[in-house]
């Protein structure tokens, strides 16, 4: 039996969530040890340092325990939007961080939408897929997440060269 494309292609549309948790975990850990990084927020001490980590897994954890609340509420698609303005507006807080309060905020506010999406993706993959290929399309989601983990790492490397 052939994939059905058009379910294929909305799956791996919707794993782009999955891929950011995974890119936006694993970016972290090539960030903090990058000397520029640490110049520029001041040379934070080792707890600052670990909730850089925290603070996201933190914020993933709120949102996958919001996600059936909200999710319900707006329906999947809906609430996969948000959580995609959300990540957005995370991610553009920590890229424009003046000091570690700000990146640690734009952390949580990120890992909040992802652990939302990181819940939802597969529900949703899970569903819209026909029953033959239920497998196939949910497994779209982990892999989106191991990829985004293996990118970030080769970004991290990438940059480590940069001055």
């Amino acid at each position: 039996m052939a994939v059905d494309f058009y379910t294929l292609g909305v799956a791996m549309f919707a794993a782009i969530g999955t891929f950011f948790f995974g890119f936006d975990t694993g970016i972290a850990t090539t960030t903090i040890a990058h000397d520029s990084w640490v110049n520029y927020m001041h040379h934070p001490s080792d707890g600052l340092t670990g909730a850089v980590v925290a603070v996201y897994i933190a914020g993933e954890a709120g949102g996958a325990l919001t996600q059936t609340l909200i999710g319900d509420k707006l329906g999947r698609i809906r609430f996969m939007q948000l959580a995609c303005i959300i990540v957005t507006i995370g991610v553009t807080v920590q890229t424009a961080s003046v000091n570690m309060g700000m990146f640690l905020a734009g952390r949580c506010v990120a890992g909040f939408a992802v652990g939302g999406m990181v819940g939802t993706v597969p529900i949703y993959l899970s569903e819209i897929a026909p029953p033959h290929h239920r497998g196939l399309i949910a497994g779209v989601s982990g892999c989106g997440i191991s990829f985004g983990t293996m990118m970030s790492n080769w970004v991290g490397f990438a940059c480590s060269y940069a001055p």
